[in-house]
């Protein structure tokens, strides 16, 4: 997949086509190390590449077609486009960049987010954490769930990000809500024993928007 976008320096990014932070890159036995650019592509497989210029966008296309094909390498074209990142909003390594509207006044400005995509996909790992089959003593469950939040924060850190991780947040409460709920036979809906406030206090859940934030005003140091 390859993005041409108006706007920006232009510079290339490659991407392993199993997800951000996801495989092994490392070299196998008997392979050699070599510097990641877009003339060594990473064992061959489906990379993503995102070209920004500010001008000149379909003559660096076509040379890019030109230096794949010396490489024995072919664009996607259903996938391949040119657009301007100042007016259209495009998919790259989980972000949504482009044009966006801020909330309070409805004010335009460039920016990136998380896509929706990215959203589902670390609530489905969520899900998974805490179906009702999983036995495991809350510590490791929460351990495990911690280090899936973590990591999606750490990597979803920067732009606009907020209306995400509040998406994540109330997903999280409510699965830990709905699990423990099962686990100790509360025969309420358990909105009490269970709030946001103990979820992500007593019981030690990662919390994404206490991340964005940061501590307290007291507790900084």
């Amino acid at each position: 997949m390859t993005e041409m976008v108006t706007s920006g320096l232009m510079r290339g990014c490659w991407r392993r086509s199993d997800g951000p932070l996801e495989g092994d890159t490392r070299p196998k036995r008997g392979e050699t190390a070599g510097p990641r650019t877009p003339c060594t592509p990473p064992r061959q497989r489906p990379t993503l590449l995102v070209v920004l210029c500010r001008t000149g966008a379909t003559e660096v296309l076509a040379q890019s077609r030109r230096w794949f094909t010396q490489m024995g390498l072919t664009l996607n074209e259903q996938k391949t486009r040119v657009c301007d990142g100042r007016r259209e909003a495009f998919i790259f390594l989980g972000y949504t960049f482009g044009p966006m509207r801020y909330r309070k006044d409805g004010h335009w400005y460039l920016g990136a987010a998380p896509t929706k995509k990215a959203v589902r996909r670390v609530k489905e790992r969520i899900r998974q954490i805490l179906r009702p089959s999983n036995q495991e003593p809350w510590d490791e469950v929460r351990e495990g769930l911690n280090r899936v939040l973590r990591g999606w924060a750490n990597y979803f850190a920067f732009g606009t990000r907020l209306m995400a991780y509040r998406a994540v947040d109330h997903y999280v409460h409510d699965r830990v809500r709905r699990f423990l709920r099962r686990r100790h036979k509360v025969p309420s809906r358990g909105t009490k024993r269970f709030s946001g406030d103990v979820v992500f206090g007593e019981l030690g859940v990662f919390q994404l928007r206490r991340f964005h934030l940061g501590p307290p005003a007291h507790a900084r140091v």
